[in-house]
């Protein structure tokens, strides 16, 4: 049941007073950082010599240079007392603080003292080691230990120990059981390895089960490490399984109940919550102990609970939208941001269009003493989305006097749904003197995609200093009859890093005499790279003169032309190629095999036949380069546009198989694979590969 703030003086006190305790709260936020300050991944993979080590001695020298300047550099003696990568076979290490401290700028060399134990992770120069591990601190680059039976050296080894594996389940899976028996440290290092599998753990109820068993952890710590996982685990799942849930919820729902609970576990938990709202709603005690009139001693706490309020009423209007009217009535104009964010996102959630009209008053109100409006506005983002004419509610944003936080806000709100009517307000924001404000502001503007935003942006083509960034702004005119970039895309199109780019703006452009100015670069040229991309532009200009020299190109798939070639003629739909495409897929080429499969998905988007003859041996060739793991990114990813283009029936067996490659972990082609894995809805754990925890 909703219940309405009852006591709205106590209310407006309690909020006022939330502003001078933001200093404090503050520090909980940054702790948002404790997964990565505790990710050894990494430094464990790229290090030469991973040890813990006793400090023996710390002796400062003094070094005087030129006479006149001085320094002291710090020597320190190290007894290793575990040794977990690496062969190190002298009694001791002698390093110096310029050994440990080559990309720490804020390492404190007074920091290592005598008797400590610390665990060094360290690189190899040609002059010998240097401290690898890269922290904001001291403690954060060479972690302190209380022994060499420390958590962490267990964690450390546990990590290790996996570096080998190439399945991110069968990885997920064995850090879920080195989860199980880790503690303080270690366990916040495995928790952080987790989090970076998100993906593929959200759905494997084990594991989401051994991160919600590290909420009963008695170091703190833990506890919060494990809610921001859980976080992240809930963020992922888009499938929404309850059983996988629901155990997870009600170690979260312990956490908040804890009355003795520190803030930043108890933040955390209230975070994870707001992400589960079908799942709360189960727990009859959760409401009341969620409830916003609970009373609430930092604003980290109340934001926290003000999301879950407004997760858990969306839509609902009614009791739980005229309690936050009455907050928002009774909420200082200057109170954190943090609180005045989540109230006003809570309101817009809950009321929508009614929600947002108060908002508007409140932001008329700021501004007229003076005070920025950024979370309110930002807060707009949520109906802005959500309806189909949304110029009614972005058109007073026009009239007013905005500052660069308001329009930086304003432009995050409607970055998904802009009105076509704000488009010369856009194009008064395209300032050169402010590069974030302007790129947002392109942005939009390319959204709206008509006529006006293509005229509001040539006058700005030859101001934007990023030529990747200006080469797709060509792109975007030359739609729109506009050929102001194309001596741009001309001048660099044979550049490795912008031809695709500028292919596709000289593409879009369509300039009258273009094809003839590509073939005589490809009839001319003494340079090969001129060549390939003359080749590549004149299929995707249409010339037809061509297809005849380009048949001859691809005789001999030797050819250093060949793969561009083929290419070429998938664009001219010239089917005849469709039986180059099995002998091409086979190659060992890989510019023959990202040609191919390039060419393969031109033919598959034109419906060209796909389910007999040359069409199916050419989707199992594409499947099995997708899948395997030892072809490049480009490759693989240019097979799976080809597998898409033709809705093949493998698709989401390809996709499984590629979000499980530990290969592919922290490129682009792992985020396009997780954006098609949530839009097809795809079960990632149910298939014959789905492994199991060990007891």
């Amino acid at each position: 049941m909703i219940k309405r703030l009852s006591d709205p003086i106590t209310t407006l006190l309690l909020c006022g007073t939330l502003s001078v305790l933001f200093c404090v709260s503050g520090s909980v936020f940054a702790k948002d950082r404790l997964l990565a300050e505790l990710d050894l991944e990494p430094s464990l993979k790229s290090a030469a010599l991973v040890l813990a080590v006793r400090v023996d001695e710390v002796l400062p020298v003094r070094v005087i240079h030129g006479g006149k300047g001085g320094q002291t550099i710090h020597q320190y003696r190290f007894s290793p007392v575990r040794v977990l990568k690496g062969v190190f076979t002298r009694p001791e290490l002698l390093m110096t603080s310029a050994d440990l401290r080559p990309y720490v700028s804020t390492f404190d060399p007074v920091a290592i003292r005598t008797g400590q134990h610390r665990l060094l992770i360290l690189g190899r120069s040609d002059v010998g080691f240097y401290g690898l591990r890269r922290g904001d601190t001291t403690e954060q680059s060479y972690p302190r230990l209380s022994g060499p039976d420390d958590p962490m050296l267990d964690a450390a080894e546990g990590l290790l120990a996996e570096q080998e594996t190439t399945d991110r389940k069968e990885l997920v899976v064995n850090l879920g059981n080195h989860l199980s028996q880790a503690r303080e440290s270690g366990a916040v290092a495995l928790l952080a390895a987790l989090a970076k599998r998100s993906d593929v753990a959200a759905q494997h109820a084990p594991t989401v089960s051994a991160v919600a068993s590290k909420l009963r952890s008695k170091d703190a710590d833990v506890r919060e490490a494990a809610a921001l996982v859980l976080t992240s685990l809930f963020n992922a799942d888009y499938l929404l399984e309850p059983h996988s849930q629901d155990e997870a919820t009600t170690a979260l729902i312990r956490v908040v109940r804890n009355a003795a609970q520190p803030l930043s576990p108890k933040v955390a938990a209230l975070q994870a919550l707001a992400l589960v709202p079908d799942s709360v709603k189960q727990h009859d005690e959760a409401i009341d102990l969620l409830s916003i009139e609970t009373r609430i001693e930092t604003n980290a706490e109340l934001a926290a609970r003000l999301d879950i309020f407004g997760a858990l009423n969306e839509d609902q209007t009614g009791e739980a939208a005229a309690s936050l009217t009455q907050l928002l009535d009774t909420l200082a104009l200057d109170t954190a941001p943090a609180v005045q964010q989540s109230t006003a996102n809570a309101l817009v959630r809950v009321a929508k269009a009614d929600g947002a009209a108060l908002l508007l008053q409140r932001i008329r109100r700021k501004q007229s003493l003076g005070l920025e409006a950024a979370q309110e506005i930002q807060a707009m983002e949520i109906l802005f989305s959500h309806v189909a004419d949304p110029w009614p509610f972005q058109q007073p944003f026009t009239e007013m006097s905005l500052t660069r936080a308001e329009q930086l806000a304003f432009l995050r709100a409607i970055a998904i749904n802009p009105a076509p009517q704000l488009v010369p307000m856009l194009a008064r924001l395209l300032d050169p003197g402010h590069p974030q404000l302007r790129r947002r502001a392109t942005n939009v503007l390319m959204e709206i995609d008509n006529e006006a935003s293509a005229l509001a942006l040539d006058t700005q083509l030859a101001e934007e200093s990023d030529l990747g960034y200006k080469l797709r702004m060509a792109e975007f005119l030359g739609r729109h009859g506009i050929d102001s970039g194309y001596e741009y895309a001309v001048e660099h199109m044979s550049d490795s890093r912008y031809w695709e780019a500028a292919l596709r703006a000289i593409a879009a452009i369509n300039k009258p005499g273009a094809p003839e100015q590509m073939y005589e670069i490809y009839r001319s040229s003494n340079d090969l790279k001129w060549r390939k991309t003359a080749v590549r532009a004149l299929g995707l200009l249409h010339h037809t003169p061509f297809k005849d020299e380009l048949t001859e190109l691809t005789a001999n798939l030797g050819h250093p032309l060949a793969p561009v070639a083929l290419w070429a003629r998938a664009d001219l739909g010239d089917t005849d190629a469709i039986d180059l495409l099995p002998a091409a897929l086979r190659s060992r080429s890989e510019a023959l095999l990202f040609a191919s499969a390039h060419a393969a998905e031109r033919f598959f988007s034109q419906e060209t036949e796909q389910n007999s003859g040359p069409g199916r041996d050419v989707l199992d060739l594409l499947t099995g380069l997708a899948r395997y793991g030892e072809n490049s990114v480009h490759v693989r990813g240019a097979a799976l546009d080809a597998l898409l283009a033709a809705d093949d029936s493998q698709i989401d067996s390809v996709l499984i198989s590629m979000i499980s490659d530990r290969g592919l972990e922290d490129t682009s082609l792992m985020v396009r694979v997780q954006e098609l894995l949530r839009e097809r809805r795809v079960k990632v754990w149910n298939d014959a590969s789905v492994l199991v925890t060990a007891d």
